[in-house]
């Protein structure tokens, strides 16, 4: 079974160890958006759906692309334009070890899992609606089948939340669109489809209003981690540390935007996030864990 990232059961996804293997693999493109390239000699050829590269060839990302690879030893995503060597970049990383971030984000239930998202909570709105003298329109029709989809996704249902939303909803119809995008895109990730939750996150984001809008940062700025993009994930932690609505998430927020920094080669800011991490929220295995990774 491939190692992918799941909540409720975190694994980070690929192996952190350069070897002759990395290199010697070969690469499935799974998913892509925009144009993805390898070389083949002195030319550059496009990647199609299906297409294996060689770990030791480069590939090449246009500006706007997402590309997904799987190899035998997990998979890896691309978001930031840039060539990169496949094998170099499943083996590097210069933040914390695999197994210790995954240690401090599985304490979390689910992906920016601040808020209740069970069926407990759909039926108190939908009870609150029964009351009112209003009649339910198409565009509470729409809500309220988000809120099936938000029900899925609190049972683990994801694949199920997400034929409801792609299948049944209209966004533009919603009260809170943020809704739509983050249970879209959270459900597609903790389904192991990390291409099509990065183009979601890439794409679009909640309002500030929105319910969901804490978790969607936390959600964009793990996919940036994950997908090379160490500037982009930092921004996302930045701003979930501002909008998290308690000290346990700003907690792990400052931990995650350490990470980032770390991965950038900035351990002046990485310091100072871990700091934080620290001294906000009480965690104790977030503290240890910041404190050994200290630079």
């Amino acid at each position: 079974m491939k190692k992918k990232v799941f909540f409720g059961s975190v694994i980070f996804v690929a192996a952190l160890v350069v070897s002759a293997g990395v290199f010697a693999a070969d690469f499935e493109l799974v998913y892509k958006m925009g144009k993805v390239e390898t070389r083949k000699g002195d030319r550059w050829t496009e990647v199609a759906y299906g297409d294996r590269v060689p770990g030791d060839a480069p590939i090449r990302l246009a500006a706007g692309a997402v590309a997904e690879f799987d190899a035998p030893g997990g998979t890896v995503v691309f978001s930031k334009p840039g060539t990169y060597s496949l094998g170099a970049v499943v083996g590097a990383d210069r933040g914390a070890k695999p197994a210790a971030v995954a240690s401090v984000v599985n304490r979390m239930k689910k992906i920016g899992g601040t808020g209740e998202r069970g069926q407990a909570a759909v039926m108190g709105v939908r009870a609150k609606r029964a009351d009112s003298d209003s009649g339910v329109g198409w565009v509470q029709e729409d809500d309220m089948l988000v809120e099936d989809a938000a029900a899925a996704y609190g049972r683990g249902d994801y694949a199920g939340a997400v034929k409801i939303l792609e299948k049944d909803v209209d966004p533009q119809d919603l009260q809170d669109k943020g809704a739509y995008w983050y249970i879209l895109a959270a459900s597609n990730y903790n389904l192991g489809r990390k291409g099509p939750a990065m183009r979601v996150v890439s794409s679009f984001e909640p309002e500030a209003g929105s319910r969901y809008h804490a978790d969607f940062l936390f959600l964009k700025g793990l996919i940036a981690y994950e997908g090379r993009d160490a500037a982009g994930a930092a921004e996302s932690f930045t701003r979930y540390t501002e909008a998290a609505g308690n000290d346990a998430d700003r907690q792990m927020g400052y931990f995650l935007l350490g990470q980032a920094y770390l991965r950038l080669g900035d351990y002046a800011k990485a310091k100072n996030a871990l700091q934080q991490a620290m001294q906000t929220g009480q965690d104790a295995e977030i503290k240890r864990i910041a404190r050994d990774l200290m630079p």
